[in-house]
């Protein structure tokens, strides 16, 4: 559900010293940001089992980019880059990002988990739940949820439609090249697969 990368991620640690996290309160960034990363991807997992089910870890998330915002360490604040733990969160949790919600429950639940009693279906639902991604990417563009939503999700899409039928294919590749230009060539394959 999550693949990522934090280029904004410093940290000193002592060998043999104990990892602490006190919610509410900023230690170290350490155990900030693995705290951050570990309600993330709690919540994040959460969303793909019902509808905003994840909620509550994120927002344990956002509390945790609120305390360590004043820490001066990088990815916690809103003057940082566009794809940092502030504006992960930030964005997620936005109305604007209801979409990617929204898709992220019908693409695992009612298209994923029901492919395997009937793929047809399962297809057809993923496809209903991607389109949602349009409207968010309206909103905004480049956006890192996005961003984050297709590195873990391009061979996966690939996979899902290599057996499709070719409208599925063709309406899933002209959404997926607009917006996630970046993987072209791996969504290129959809096609070939005919």
């Amino acid at each position: 559900v999550v693949s990522t990368l934090d280029k904004s991620f410093d940290f000193v640690y002592q060998l043999n010293a104990p990892v602490l996290f006190t919610p509410g309160a900023y230690t170290n960034n350490l155990s900030s940001v693995l705290a951050f990363y570990a309600n993330y991807m709690i919540g994040m997992d959460y969303d793909t089992y019902g509808l905003e089910e994840g909620t509550k870890y994120l927002l344990k998330a956002q509390q945790i980019v609120n305390m360590a915002q004043s820490s001066g360490q990088a990815g916690w604040s809103s003057s940082g880059k566009i794809n940092n733990r502030y504006w992960i969160i930030e964005n997620i949790l936005n109305a604007q990002f209801k979409g990617m919600r929204k898709c992220s429950y019908e693409y695992h639940r009612l298209g994923l988990d029901l492919a395997s009693e009937d793929a047809k279906i399962g297809v057809s639902n993923v496809t209903k739940a991607l389109v949602y991604l349009q409207q968010v990417h309206e909103n905004k563009p480049g956006s890192a949820n996005m961003k984050l939503f297709f590195v873990a999700k391009v061979d996966e899409i690939v996979n899902v439609y290599s057996e499709a039928d070719n409208v599925n294919k063709q309406t899933i590749f002209n959404l997926v090249r607009r917006l996630d230009p970046s993987n072209i060539q791996k969504y290129q394959q959809i096609l070939k697969q005919r």
